[in-house]
């Protein structure tokens, strides 16, 4: 599929690079996300959310691997999740409001469906407008959205935002 300029953003889970360092992609995937990367017109993307789950990782030397990953893929901010209404509020590091705070409502459905952070990683995703938010993460995301009240839920809430493992973005990309 030819592209015009245009870049296809797609944000990539930490799994997919926890995945990749750990050698553990059967061979199709592996070889898709081979082939995803032969594509000029794909931009890798991730959000800070990422590093944070990896700083966590115990092992020293996969930390540093997976910290040079996330150093390599283009970067896309965590969104504010909670809005601020009415009153009025000072602009420091420990915001003062003198309003009402409310958690966002797209934020609040995604927690419904989603735990662990996932729902942080699919937020900032969808409001970066990525296309697709590549995962190997089957039992927490792509199995729960292949469900039909939750597939319907997503269609509503991401509406362009696809969830994909690397065999499928392969597929829709060529």
């Amino acid at each position: 599929m030819a592209k015009e300029n245009k870049i296809i953003k797609v944000y990539v889970d930490n799994c997919v690079l926890s995945k990749l360092l750990r050698n553990s992609y059967p061979e199709e995937q592996l070889k898709a996300l081979d082939r995803i990367c032969d594509c000029n017109y794909v931009g890798l993307y991730t959000s800070e959310e990422t590093l944070k789950e990896f700083v966590k990782t115990q092992e020293y030397n996969i930390r540093v691997a997976l910290k040079v990953f996330y150093k390599l893929l283009k970067k896309i901010s965590n969104v504010n999740t909670i809005k601020y209404k009415g009153g009025w509020s000072f602009p420091w590091k420990f915001p003062i409001n003198f309003g009402t705070v409310e958690e966002d409502e797209i934020f609040s459905k995604l927690k419904k469906i989603f735990k662990n952070g996932d729902e942080v990683h699919i937020y900032n995703a969808m409001k970066a407008d990525c296309k697709y938010f590549l995962t190997s993460d089957y039992r927490t995301i792509l199995n729960k959205i292949k469900k039909c009240e939750v597939k319907e839920e997503m269609k509503e809430i991401c509406p362009n935002l696809e969830f994909v493992d690397p065999e499928e973005l392969l597929e829709k990309l060529l």
